[in-house]
């Protein structure tokens, strides 16, 4: 008898803690739409000192905001910080991709301003290389800050992956044809 008493306590006490573990509140997350919120309330007493209409406009367009996430976040199933994380962590590489594609589109674009500039520039250059030594000089001084931009284009296609040696002869056709392998590129 005293043995299953002592049996039945231990059960019982093994019960009650397996019950409180069950039923142990789990600790309060905060949805995503919370921190929103939040950081909205900031926004808004931040602009405080605005005019009416403005804390109007940017309150509706905060609103706006609030609902494309929203949406956008039952769409994609994140309700926390943690489905947000895996959201994210999923997204990562195809993140990294357009990372890289938004580098290589803006050395392209480098590439294209400065074809751009040699294109506009060149009839200048050759303009101060004509001439007697006192009107070359003086041309030159009067046009320092084309030439310079010029040399600057120049260097940076005499360093750029994009050149053709093969086009070099006819400046223009290089421009051009430098052009059309940069769209190409894209």
């Amino acid at each position: 008898m005293k043995s299953r008493l002592e049996s039945l306590k231990k059960w019982l006490a093994d019960a009650i803690r397996k019950t409180a573990e069950i039923m142990k509140p789990e600790p309060y997350q905060p949805s995503l739409m919370e921190y929103i919120q939040v950081f909205q309330n900031f926004r808004r007493a931040g602009r405080a000192d605005w005019g009416k209409k403005a804390r109007q406009t940017a309150g509706i367009n905060d609103l706006e905001f609030a609902a494309q996430v929203q949406f956008f976040m039952q769409e994609a199933g994140i309700s926390t910080l943690q489905d947000f994380d895996g959201f994210v962590g999923k997204q990562q590489e195809s993140l990294t991709q357009l990372d890289g594609v938004g580098k290589a589109i803006r050395k392209k674009q480098t590439a294209l301003k400065h074809l751009e500039t040699f294109q506009r520039l060149k009839p200048i250059s050759d303009k101060s290389k004509r001439g007697m030594g006192f009107v070359r000089k003086q041309y030159a001084e009067k046009h320092q800050q084309e030439l310079h931009e010029f040399a600057k284009a120049v260097r940076y296609m005499n360093a750029s992956p994009v050149n053709c040696s093969s086009c070099r002869r006819n400046s223009l056709s290089f421009v051009q044809h430098s052009r059309n392998r940069m769209l190409i590129l894209i």
